[in-house]
């Protein structure tokens, strides 16, 4: 055991006795932690809306509060530089006695400050540790398992277990808002249903919930086989463009937005693709939800989209289509029937992969 973590666990003892003569066990949370480099600076906890601050005096700081249920509580410092980023650092908050200790850096690359601080450890907060576990789980036996078929169990049971353990917990829901929707085909819908009922639904984000409910249903409406709702949009020259009347042989239906960086990531593959099957019947139709018109067509011409743009800045079409994140891609065959969803874009060896779909569906 190194010095540093010695010291530390001798500090906890300590700290942990100070903490149990100012509060009554369950009801409230103290927290006494330690940063290094701020004295003299103060803190900010920030949980359930609120924020409090205390003065940093001996590398040493102080908090006391109580939360309804544990949750996600923000911990930061006040940024020197003109970083974006918030220096600071999630942790589970609950009611109990809470020891932290911060690591805070600053670094310069390229004449640019850069500021972090990070919770190097924590004891006291149960929760805390079930959501390490949590994520220890899915990093050994989810992303890094090879097998799709063994993935895929991994994550199901791992989520069911997490859920089972913290079916109050705000983060659950993000946690399976996330998983549910980026890696779907790991997940049929029945499995995901079924996950979705474990969670206490008094304690989620509606937003979540919401999330949710579009995914299921946009599983249940979108489901390979069915046809694609059918709409009217106008293009980029103003003109209304009816799906039903333009259906190619196969035609990839792409919901996005000029703000939104994985959507702006895929652009370039599109112009690849695009270039390559356009010969072979396929066509795109790109809609990008963005209610600002000139941010619409200026990111068009900046990434080179010379296929079918239309606006859907109401959303109407979204709706139609459940959306609730994106970017979304839908590929249909000429009768509008959905052959193909969330593929991947970029040139993978998977069978998610649009060149592999594609490669398998359009005459050579």
């Amino acid at each position: 055991m190194s010095k540093k973590a010695i010291f530390f666990i001798s500090s906890v003892c300590i700290l942990i006795i100070t903490i149990s003569s100012c509060k009554e066990k369950g009801s409230s949370f103290a927290i006494i932690g330690k940063v290094n480099n701020q004295n003299g600076n103060l803190i900010y906890l920030q949980y359930e809306g609120k924020i409090d601050s205390s003065r940093i005096s001996n590398n040493s700081f102080k908090f006391k509060g109580s939360v309804g249920v544990p949750t996600e509580a923000l911990i930061k410092i006040n940024k020197s530089s003109n970083t974006p980023w918030i220096v600071g650092s999630v942790f589970m908050l609950e009611n109990s006695e809470i020891v932290l200790e911060l690591n805070y850096t600053k670094t310069s690359k390229k004449g640019q400050i850069r500021e972090d601080l990070r919770v190097e450890h924590i004891i006291g907060s149960n929760t805390q540790k079930r959501l390490d576990r949590y994520r220890g789980d899915l990093d050994t036996n989810f992303f890094q398992e090879k097998n799709d078929s063994l993935k895929g169990e991994a994550l199901y049971d791992i989520l069911e277990n997490f859920l089972m353990e913290n079916p109050k917990l705000e983060i659950s829901g993000k946690q399976l808002s996330f998983f549910a929707g980026k890696y779907k085909h790991f997940l049929d819908r029945e499995k995901t249903e079924f996950l979705i009922s474990i969670l206490d639904t008094l304690y989620q984000k509606k937003e979540v919930m919401d999330n949710l409910n579009l995914l299921l249903k946009q599983r249940k409406y979108l489901d390979i086989g069915n046809k694609a709702p059918s709409f009217k949009l106008k293009n980029i020259d103003g003109e209304i463009f009816d799906i039903d009347q333009n259906l190619s042989d196969f035609t990839l239906i792409d919901f996005w937005a000029p703000w939104c960086m994985p959507c702006r990531s895929q652009n370039p593959e599109f112009v690849k693709l695009y270039k390559r099957y356009k010969s072979k019947g396929v066509e795109i139709i790109s809609i990008s939800i963005d209610e600002d018109l000139k941010a619409w067509k200026k990111a068009v011409e900046k990434d080179s989209m010379t296929w079918v743009n239309l606006s859907d800045s109401n959303k109407m079409v979204a709706d139609k289509y459940y959306m609730y994140q994106i970017p979304l891609t839908i590929l249909t065959d000429n009768n509008g029937k959905i052959i193909g969803k969330d593929l991947d874009v970029f040139a993978y060896d998977n069978k998610r992969s649009f060149d592999t779909i594609l490669d398998s569906l359009v005459v050579k």
